[in-house]
């Protein structure tokens, strides 16, 4: 486990990208690039690798403030990263392993973040600007970020 003080993230080598327009090219595949933010923090940046209804996912590369955070704000916002990174691990390990007690206490952990996972605060910032509601992501330690699009705000707008 990493140390509470610290977020693990990981500057994450990505494919040779070439922008067009609001979309990137890789491959002859066209990605979404988007800026994560919870409220008016900027959590990262993300690009779109994939998606299967209703997920989608793609990478993301940690806002250098939560690498080492200053404020208390940055601090807990970076601890709820951490756990959610945890909890996602754990949950990937569980069928080969048994994992309940870790898994509880991070869950138990998790539950002074509600706020942060009960939210309609979190949204992806394209490149033209527009804002697009999501649901609180799951983020991994490899750098892999998994979202479903918050359709109540989306309709809302």
């Amino acid at each position: 486990m990493l140390q509470p003080s610290r977020v693990g993230c990981r500057n994450l080598k990505l494919r040779p990208l070439t922008r067009l327009g609001e979309h990137w090219r890789s491959a002859s595949k066209l990605l979404m690039r988007y800026e994560l933010h919870f409220r008016d923090i900027k959590i990262g940046d993300v690009t779109e690798d994939d998606a299967d209804f209703p997920n989608l996912w793609g990478t993301i590369v940690y806002n250098e403030s939560l690498e080492c955070p200053t404020s208390e704000e940055q601090k807990r916002l970076a601890r709820f990263i951490e756990l959610n990174q945890d909890s996602i691990q754990l949950v990937d390990v569980e069928h080969e392993q048994d994992v309940s007690a870790e898994l509880d206490a991070i869950n138990k952990e998790l539950e002074a973040f509600n706020d942060y996972i009960e939210t309609d605060d979190w949204l992806l910032i394209a490149d033209n600007g527009k804002r697009l509601p999501i649901l609180c992501p799951i983020l991994r330690h490899d750098g892999e970020i998994v979202w479903r699009w918050n359709t109540c705000e989306m309709n809302d707008e």
